[in-house]
């Protein structure tokens, strides 16, 4: 009997090992593939999963299916990403013959109107799958594509095509409505190669169109949102303190207000990363639509200095993890 209940509690410990086994190295290679800050990889591994017990279980497994489903967002924007890319590099293309003349105007017309409705399209999935990836994390941190903040790569892509022969035969300039909020008809006039004037200077009442306008709001305000954030993010590193990506209060009470960091190496690598990460910043100036472009030309970041003190204070009274 005594060695059938010892047989059968290391039976039950094998599994656990095993069930730990195998959540630590999915988190480790999650981590790795999703370039996950190395501070939060360690306080994952200290307080929860290196702790390999039956209590700690349940929060291992939290953790691993959060890191999943982050994957699965960010699969999700890389998809919607690749759509609109495609349509963007038939854009430039097209800019393209059109310079050198190997399509008439009104087959550049026709062809542009059509790339410009599917790049208005993809250009909104690609914000609404950056949105549902953000509402995950304690911070609405950039989504990193090929070294740079996509939402802000929106606007150069803008810019380039303003730039081009394009121009000429496009009804709207994109640097100030990505999202083609002001053409009310576009969808009718794929195909047509044909346009009505004069054209609505106004944004419509229309849920679309409202949806359009909310978003390019989001795109005009992308850079001082993450000025604001870098600030955020450094002053904390100031004080050896950090901030994870994944919002998981739950299990990490102080998450969306900060971490202590007792380790000063581990500290001193933190603070030069978020000194690197200034470089994600475009130096070109904000993107405003023309209607607020002298209203918005004072708009600084907000300090943030004078709240952060209550924020630690509230996160050394609220949880002991410290990294």
């Amino acid at each position: 009997m005594c060695q059938e209940a010892s047989s059968a509690t290391e039976q039950q410990q094998q599994h656990l090992e095993k069930q730990y086994d195998v959540a630590r190295r999915t988190i480790c290679e999650i981590a790795r593939q999703l370039h996950l800050p190395f501070l939060e990889t360690k306080l994952y591994l200290k307080f929860f999963v290196d702790m390999r017990d039956e209590c700690h279980l349940p929060a291992t497994l939290t953790i691993l299916n959060a890191l999943l489903n982050y994957k699965r967002l960010t699969v999700v924007v890389l998809s919607r990403i690749r759509e609109r890319e495609d349509v963007l590099a038939e854009m430039k293309n097209l800019a393209y013959n059109y310079t050198t003349k190997t399509v008439g105007t009104m087959e550049a017309q026709s062809k542009a109107l059509a790339l410009l409705y599917g790049l208005q399209q993809y250009t909104a999935k690609v914000l609404d799958a950056i949105a549902e990836w953000r509402a995950l994390l304690t911070r609405p941190f950039p989504f990193v594509w090929n070294g740079v903040n996509y939402i802000m790569k929106v606007v150069g892509d803008c810019r380039f095509i303003d730039s081009s022969e394009l121009k000429r035969v496009l009804p709207v300039q994109l640097a100030a409505h990505p999202l083609c909020s002001t053409l009310t008809s576009l969808a009718t006039l794929v195909g047509t190669g044909t346009l009505s004037y004069p054209m609505k200077k106004r944004y419509t009442t229309s849920s679309e169109q409202t949806r359009l306008h909310r978003m390019e709001a989001g795109v005009y305000e992308e850079l001082g949102q993450q000025k604001a954030l870098h600030k955020e993010l450094a002053g904390l590193a100031a004080d050896d303190w950090f901030l994870p990506c994944l919002s998981l209060p739950s299990l990490i009470p102080n998450c969306a207000t900060g971490i202590k960091v007792t380790n000063a190496g581990w500290a001193e690598r933190y603070r030069d990363s978020i000194r690197k990460s200034e470089t994600l910043l475009d130096n070109t100036g904000p993107l405003l639509p023309p209607s607020s472009a002298s209203a918005g030309a004072d708009q600084s970041p907000p300090d943030t200095d004078g709240s952060q003190s209550s924020r630690r204070q509230s996160a050394a009274s609220s949880s002991g993890n410290s990294a």
